[in-house]
């Protein structure tokens, strides 16, 4: 949530357009395509998992300040693991959801930053296929399928960046109770726009992508997971156990700009780990103790370059990296320290927005890429490949040194 407060608060600085974006006829275009996969092996083991993810928006206004739409979902994943020493013993889950949420939406406001509030229903079905078979048993298929039709208002702020650009950023929640979730960010594309003349773009370089500049940008994740469990199968056999996992992941960024509009530079990814299990007995004496500590800390060099196309303060980019990262897990319940080694690729392009003549807001809107993971215990080994098509893309700030 903070994050999209410091992205939105510099965007109300700059001036605010009149464009007629809310008129009748104007249709809004929104969403994205992902899909994953990634194939791991270890010994007398084979995982294999693949996801793909949907998500479509579209809308045209029926009348000024008033847009009527629709959300449509698509979502499916499988997880095959095969174990034993001839792989025979397999366990196959499939998981296939699809929804869609007809909505209304009514806007208020002239400028470039406009809210809306709006309301809808959600219509879902779903279905999961689990499967399972070893070579003692016949196959078992566990058949569920579910459906459900849930009201739901929206509520959000529109920001327009050009006359055919800009970004939503919405809450749902249904409606009763009301508590406002699913709060995302994301492009939005609009067509039918009868805006007039914006003038002529200059033809000077903006000054953020001057040959010479430096630029800072960078990501950060922390948290602390905490479960218990208590089991209570008769006062002298109850159990507590405590589950807790601290983590921080940070990934500095420095890049220069070598020439026109082009930038190159370096990001130094650096992770911690801990998942720690304590334990305690509770009967006539109490008994407590650390069962288990692991720690995994990580460290890389992720090389990068990327080429800005832009000729005003809006437009689009394409980039390219190379990824190596080490990690060492260690702890009182391994016995001994596993190292493995990440290397990784991506390339994809998306679109930039200079704010201010020090920041660079950005998005990947499509990108492809690939990691494989080698360790060394057990011949374990573990490969990932992704590919995504978006207008919700997780946006970025950088800073400039002018």
């Amino acid at each position: 949530m903070k994050k999209l407060v410091l992205l939105i608060a510099p965007m109300l600085a700059v001036s605010q357009l009149a464009w007629a974006q809310t008129e009748r006829g104007v249709s809004w275009w929104s969403g994205g395509l992902n899909a994953a996969s990634s194939h791991a092996t270890q010994f007398q083991q084979l995982n294999e998992a693949s996801a793909l993810e949907l998500r479509f928006t579209q809308g045209t206004f029926i009348q000024t300040d008033l847009l009527l739409g629709a959300d449509l979902r698509l979502s499916r994943s499988k997880n095959l693991k095969r174990e034993g020493s001839n792989l025979d013993a397999v366990t196959d889950d499939r998981q296939t959801a699809v929804a869609a949420a007809p909505f209304i939406r009514r806007f208020w406001g002239k400028n470039a930053l406009r809210g809306y509030v709006g309301g809808g229903a959600l219509v879902e079905l779903s279905r999961n296929r689990l499967l399972t078979a070893n070579t003692k048993t016949r196959d078992a298929e566990d058949m569920t399928t579910s459906w459900r039709i849930r009201p739901e208002l929206q509520a959000g702020l529109f920001y327009a960046i050009t006359p055919r650009w800009g970004v939503d950023l919405q809450a749902r929640s249904s409606v009763a109770p009301i508590a406002f979730t699913d709060l995302n960010l994301s492009l939005v594309l609009l067509t039918g726009v009868k805006a007039g003349p914006v003038g002529g773009e200059s033809k000077k370089i903006p000054t953020q992508l001057l040959a010479g500049n430096w630029i800072v940008s960078g990501t950060f994740d922390v948290g602390n997971d905490r479960q218990q469990l208590t089991s209570a199968a008769g006062e002298l056999a109850t159990n507590v156990e405590t589950r807790q996992a601290e983590r921080f992941t940070i990934s500095p960024s420095l890049g220069f700009f070598a020439g026109r509009r082009w930038l190159v530079g370096v990001s130094v990814p650096i992770s911690h780990q801990v998942q720690r299990n304590e334990f305690v007995r509770s009967a006539t004496q109490t008994v407590s103790g650390i069962t288990s500590d692991i720690t995994t800390d990580g460290i890389g060099v992720a090389p990068f370059a990327k080429k800005y196309l832009l000729k005003g303060n809006f437009g689009p980019f394409v980039a390219a990296r190379v990824g190596w990262q080490r990690e060492r897990t260690y702890g009182l319940s391994a016995t001994a320290d596993v190292r493995s080694t990440t290397y990784s690729w991506r390339v994809g392009g998306g679109l930039a927005y200079l704010l201010g003549k020090r920041f660079i807001v950005e998005g990947e809107l499509a990108g492809v890429g690939s990691q494989w993971t080698n360790g060394q215990s057990g011949g374990e080994a573990n490969r990932q490949v992704d590919v995504s098509v978006t207008l919700r893309p997780a946006f970025t700030m950088s800073y400039v040194f002018l």
